[in-house]
């Protein structure tokens, strides 16, 4: 017979609430967001158009990252469009 593995006291050690690092990680991704507001703008104005490749492409050559600093993909891309959509999002943006 083998010994259990893992930690026996895990259920005693591990953060089972989670709502205060949630807060913090969606209040990052939202600013980065409103950041990127404007730079989509400028995009839009040079007549970047959809697909979202293009404003993938756009961006990594204008020298914006994702918040964790990667290059932008069309997957990323869709998503940012996606929050920015948001109505609740939208409302916390300056007009």
């Amino acid at each position: 017979m083998t010994a259990p593995r893992g930690n026996p006291k895990l259920d005693q050690v591990r953060n089972n609430d989670t709502t205060e690092a949630n807060k913090k990680r969606k209040t990052l991704a939202d600013d980065h967001a409103r950041v990127l507001v404007g730079a989509l703008m400028q995009a839009n104005k040079e007549g970047i158009k959809m697909p979202y490749g293009n404003y993938a492409e756009w961006l990594n050559d204008a020298g914006y990252s994702t918040r964790w600093g990667n290059p932008w993909t069309s997957r990323t891309v869709s998503r940012l469009f996606k929050k920015l959509s948001d109505p609740a999002f939208a409302k916390t943006l300056n007009p």
